[in-house]
């Protein structure tokens, strides 16, 4: 038999043959008033009230109650940052986090897009707003695309390579400039037949 008793709470108790099982509910009352259309409820100390997620019926913003795409994070009229962090670890403890989105003007980076690894100060990606210039190692990027490494000795900024390995057909790595009336072309350029053995060509072409 179940039997129910109210006092200081509400006791639940269970019987089956010798044993019985019980326990102590106690009595709350719970608030609605600051719950609001769209918003995903949480509970509080006062009841349930509004989260930051917000469901429009098909779209889904978090801290975002007019959300443009499947999911919106952030927003543009209030102090708020679209940002998405990805944390992982490993059995020894060890731990990493990355960093997508735009953040807010309370650092340098000024509305930019970014991918950032959590533990450096400057991201790896960075696509500098207005101007849409890519910045790798540089939040300040003065060309289409600026690579930046302040570190000592000969760095490999730019590593282009070709695993072709066929001896009877030429293969090579190259960089294209195309433009109005010439194009060009910077090559190291592998060409068996005539044994140039991967020299380095800057060619003008028609």
């Amino acid at each position: 038999p179940v039997t129910i008793t109210e006092g200081n709470g509400m006791k639940l108790a269970a019987t089956s043959g010798a044993a019985t099982f019980s326990s102590t509910i106690q009595s709350t009352t719970a608030k609605f008033t600051n719950l609001h259309n769209g918003y995903l409820p949480y509970v509080s100390t006062d009841g349930l009230a509004d989260s930051g997620v917000y469901y429009s019926g098909t779209n889904v913003g978090i801290l975002q109650n007019n959300p443009q795409a499947l999911l919106h994070i952030g927003s543009e009229l209030s102090v708020s940052e679209g940002i998405i962090r990805l944390s992982t670890s490993n059995i020894g403890g060890g731990g990493r986090s990355w960093e997508i989105g735009v953040r807010a003007t309370i650092d340098t980076y000024d509305y930019g897009f970014r991918i950032k690894d959590a533990g450096m100060s400057t991201p790896a990606f960075f696509i500098a707003i207005n101007s849409g210039n890519v910045g790798i190692g540089t939040t300040n990027p003065n060309a289409k695309l600026e690579v930046l490494n302040n570190s000592a000795g000969v760095n490999n900024l730019i590593q282009l390579t070709n695993t072709q390995t066929v001896p009877n057909q030429n293969h090579g790595s190259a960089i294209y400039f195309k433009g109005y009336y010439k194009n060009a072309i910077i090559s190291a350029f592998q060409n068996p037949q005539a044994q140039t053995g991967g020299d380095l060509q800057l060619q003008t072409i028609s």
